[in-house]
């Protein structure tokens, strides 16, 4: 029923970390939760997702992946209007 900053808390049966990518919560207050998909190898793209709530209807969600193999995750996606924005660098996954 709400965003958390511990990965542990979730009901999740996804890994925290994998030989690929570290998973961190890098925010998550009463509006938005944000989080990256760390590249542990090089050669591999990096990922930030974001989910962002709005009143009185269905959050807005979107993953972005950096443009170039990197271990640096995107910046934090921005919630424009009800549009999700990448940061400069990286592009939204369709």
């Amino acid at each position: 029923g709400r965003f958390t900053t511990n990965l542990q808390k979730l009901e999740s049966d996804s890994p925290k970390d994998s030989g690929e990518f570290q998973l961190q919560v890098l925010e998550a207050n009463e509006n938005k939760a944000i989080v990256a998909a760390i590249a542990k190898q090089n050669g591999i793209f990096s990922y930030t997702g974001a989910v962002y709530a709005q009143d009185a209807s269905i959050p807005v969600s979107a993953i972005c992946k950096s443009n170039e193999p990197t271990k640096t995750p995107p910046g934090t996606p921005k919630l424009t209007g009800s549009t999700i924005v990448c940061a400069q660098g990286s592009t939204v996954v369709e």
